[in-house]
């Protein structure tokens, strides 16, 4: 098979050797009554229709809805939308494609993300049963995996393979911006160590309340108990486990955080933030998810010629967004960023103590 192809880049009239994800197939009769293979393919770039009018009954018996499938046809148009006029397919097994190929996936190196993670817990917690607690809620090995795959969502913020580890590692960075300096207003406020925790444990059932090995979905147990309810539950599984005792009191504020992070009853949390930890991990949340929302808008919305950009109504950030263009080149002083400069969400440079090596996601020299 020929190098990926991806949807975006098709055009009407190309011939295609590709290799795509099915998400659904059928067959369906013409208005002639002539049966054809309808399939739409998919890999991270979007989604296109397929459809097979020779042998279509014999193609489709090769292949179930979610499997990989190398393919040659040719680009069409009908109507206003591309089609692919399938020649030949063949179903493909797992580790045969990249799936990076086939959904969203973090820009950044998931490996990387966890390293970072790991050191900034290792180094800011401070208490013993909070440090106890997360040696055990990620001593499970295939549990760590999956919260290092994760999307974070759906569809509205960190929607993609690694969304769910980079959310929680940029939420850290700014829950320890935050807890500093209120710690400077207000002393003994904010119990940082507590804050960090709720941080890394309040999205963390989402590893079992998305499906995400194929097209994004919930699970069975996501649309019967959620992942709010799950994550409370798992707190004294992971309790039960910890090297050391983990006190009631302890575990209480951690369920609390987790019942609690989205704020508001309407919004799915079964009660309201009740402590400053809980009250500051609700707004952070907040925070995160929309910036991450804002900048995948931006990459839809943006051009650097235009005077300005506005999106379209977006009921999650409560309208339309203006994003600045070239009407701000009066005022507005641009600092140059380079990939030197982009090292992951909120880490500084430096060796890592769970890996020895230089935290650069880019690959070149620090």
């Amino acid at each position: 098979m020929s190098e990926k192809v991806y949807v975006d880049a098709l055009s009407e009239g190309d011939l295609v050797q590709s290799t795509f994800l099915v998400l659904d197939k059928a067959i369906r009769p013409s208005r002639t009554g002539e049966l054809y293979l309808r399939l739409t393919l998919a890999d991270r770039s979007g989604r296109i229709e397929g459809r097979a009018w020779t042998d279509p009954e014999a193609l489709g018996a090769r292949l179930e809805v979610d499997d990989f499938v190398a393919l040659r046809g040719e680009v069409t148009r009908y109507g206003d939308a591309l089609q692919l006029d399938v020649a030949d397919l063949d179903r493909l097994a797992d580790d045969a494609v990249d799936l990076a190929d086939y959904f969203p996936t973090s820009r950044w190196e998931t490996a990387t993300l966890w390293a970072q993670l790991r050191d900034l817990l290792s180094e800011h917690v401070e208490s013993e049963q909070i440090r106890a607690f997360l040696d055990a809620l990620f001593e499970d090995e295939e549990t760590a995996r999956q919260f290092r795959t994760a999307p974070a969502a759906m569809s509205n913020h960190h929607a993609y393979l690694g969304g769910l580890i980079e959310h929680v590692l940029s939420m850290c960075g700014v829950a320890l911006r935050l807890a500093e300096h209120y710690d400077a207003y207000y002393p003994g406020l904010i119990n940082r160590d507590l804050l960090l925790a709720g941080v890394v444990l309040h999205d963390f059932a989402k590893v079992w309340e998305l499906s995400y090995r194929r097209a994004f979905d919930y699970s069975t147990q996501g649309r019967l108990v959620g992942h709010i309810p799950m994550g409370a539950e798992h707190v004294g599984r992971v309790a039960a486990r910890a090297k050391s005792p983990i006190s009631d009191d302890l575990q209480m504020h951690l369920k609390h955080l987790v019942l609690s992070h989205h704020g508001e009853l309407e919004y799915g949390s079964p009660i309201k933030p009740m402590t400053p930890e809980a009250l500051l991990l609700h707004q952070i949340d907040m925070i995160d998810s929309r910036m991450n929302m804002l900048s995948a808008e931006r990459g839809e919305t943006t051009s650097a010629a235009a005077p300005e950009s506005w999106t379209d109504f977006r009921r999650r950030l409560g309208g339309r967004i203006l994003f600045r263009g070239a009407n701000s080149a009066g005022w507005e002083v641009e600092t140059p960023t380079t990939a030197q400069d982009l090292i992951g969400p909120g880490i500084a440079r430096g060796p890592s103590p769970n890996t020895g090596q230089n935290l650069n996601l880019f690959g070149d020299e620090p």
